[in-house]
């Protein structure tokens, strides 16, 4: 287990490069951004914190990348905004706190009627919740209306509302929304507002830049998210050396209780670090996407073998399916993020839930995820775009991100956060170092479903893996061509 240092700068000196090369790469082909995949869940809140109870999805499948300098560069009842503080309202402009986004809860003072949608489930969920309870109580004039949306449904959903001027003030969502939402006008450039500097102050630099999109800050980014190995440590007593080693080992974890030794999302988020890994390629510029590469046809025929290998539970969008048989000791090994670790933890109890770098191929190719976060936005359309973003300094401030981080899992950008509460994490850091940083060019919305359909149709063995792959490949760049 990799030690933990106290300064979050210290801890992400490994991610800073990664997101520089995907500055660089995407300064020729769009801007960095990054993966995020949570998805909704019902909360409920007390005060201002009005948590509207939904059912939710799975998580995201959301990705792309680009072949550029050998690394893949991947793009990641209804409430409306009824924040009026100031003018006809009545109202005073909501102050924060000072100090900068580590000054302890940053907390926004005046009045403030704001809605906030997000996609959480479980202890992201809480968390969140449990965060906007606390600025009721600290400032009860700064209302903030929370409704969470199943995550499949929630760009859609904004992207209608926001569309005729409704919508909620703050939504957080994945980097790969930035391009459609910005070409459509639909969310802030933050970096025409004064009070930006106050909020990202004590932010690592290199993560706003995961935010940007054709040269503007179109959000914030709270956090750093990508998959790595999870394995239960009564069950498994040593990490498999290669993929080889992850599937033969499998069956030999089977006994009692234990009905899998690896429990696989195929699905193209969870899964695509290997397409990486055995050489294969997506975007090669931000408007063409490669998938006909031997690496991804030998991806392909991997994930078709998990399938078909005894102790392994494979299937593509069946995450609550996999957390379940994790939770309650079933499997023994998962591939998921950092949003998950606090309902394991909390299933399995911390000693138990283990975290380590996936292993590579036999030849020596890196599983490399997609590396992105959760990003906030402001909606076009908020008629208190000052008051919002005030929110999320709150959201980013150092009391706050040490919450998110000690209760929920996540690696916050806060320079200032400690993460030694929580040490499984440093290893998301580690297997960071040899992910993929999501892009967040508009293409990338053409690839999922074609992807998808690719991964499935193989692994259901309708069609070999190289005319699944051309299919795909094909499709998605005539989507991508016609603008469809």
């Amino acid at each position: 287990m990799a030690t933990m240092s106290k300064s979050w700068k210290k801890k992400l000196a490994g991610v800073t490069p990664l997101l520089l090369v995907s500055s660089m790469l995407l300064a020729a082909c769009g801007d960095a951004a990054t993966a995020t995949p949570p998805a909704a869940t019902a909360t409920t809140g007390s005060g201002a914190v009005e948590a509207t109870a939904t059912t939710g999805g799975g998580a995201s499948d959301a990705t792309a990348t680009s072949g550029l300098a050998g690394a893949e560069t991947p793009t990641i009842g209804t409430a409306e905004a009824t924040a009026t503080t100031g003018g006809a309202a009545g109202g005073t402009t909501p102050t924060t706190g000072t100090g900068g986004a580590a000054g302890g809860a940053m907390v926004p003072q005046g009045t403030a009627n704001l809605t906030f949608w997000h996609g959480y489930t479980g202890a992201e969920a809480d968390t969140l919740t449990k965060a906007l309870q606390q600025l009721t109580t600290k400032s009860p004039d700064f209302k903030v209306n929370l409704l969470a949306v199943p995550f499949d449904q929630l760009k859609n959903k904004f992207t209608t509302e926001a569309a005729t001027g409704g919508g909620p003030d703050v939504l957080i969502g994945p980097p790969d929304w930035i391009g459609e939402l910005a070409d459509a006008g639909l969310i802030v450039d933050l970096s025409t507002m004064d009070t930006l500097n106050t909020v990202t102050a004590d932010l690592v630099p290199t993560s706003l830049d995961i935010a940007k999109y054709d040269g503007k800050q179109y959000g914030v980014t709270a956090n750093l998210k990508n998959v790595a190995l999870y394995y239960n440590s009564d069950i498994v007593k040593e990490v498999p050396k290669d993929t080889d080693a992850l599937l033969s080992g499998a069956n030999a974890m089977v006994a009692g209780n234990v009905k899998y030794g690896l429990a696989l999302n195929t699905g193209f988020y969870n899964a695509v670090g290997y397409n990486f890994a055995f050489g294969g390629k997506l975007f090669t510029d931000p408007k063409t996407v490669d998938l006909t590469q031997q690496g991804t046809i030998d991806w392909l025929n991997w994930l078709k073998k998990a399938k078909d290998t005894p102790g392994v539970f494979a299937k593509a969008g069946a995450d609550a399916d996999i957390d379940n048989l994790f939770k309650t000791g079933v499997a023994g090994m998962v591939l998921n993020g950092p949003w998950a670790l606090g309902d394991y933890q909390k299933a399995l109890g911390k000693d138990k839930v283990k975290v380590a770098v996936a292993p590579s191929t036999p030849s020596g190719g890196k599983f490399a995820p997609f590396v992105g976060g959760d990003i906030y936005y402001i909606n076009a359309s908020s008629k208190d775009q000052k008051s919002a973003l005030a929110l999320i300094g709150y959201m980013m401030s150092s009391d706050v991100q040490q919450m998110f981080v000690d209760e929920a899992g996540q690696l916050s950008t806060n320079s200032k956060i400690d993460l030694s509460a929580n040490p499984e994490l440093q290893n998301f850091v580690e297997q960071s170092k040899q992910g993929t940083p999501f892009p967040n060019f508009p293409a990338m919305g053409k690839v999922w479903d074609p992807a998808g359909n690719m991964i499935t149709e193989v692994m259901d063995g309708k069609t070999e893996a190289a005319a699944a792959a051309k299919a795909a490949n094909d499709a998605i760049n005539q989507a991508i061509n016609s603008g469809q």
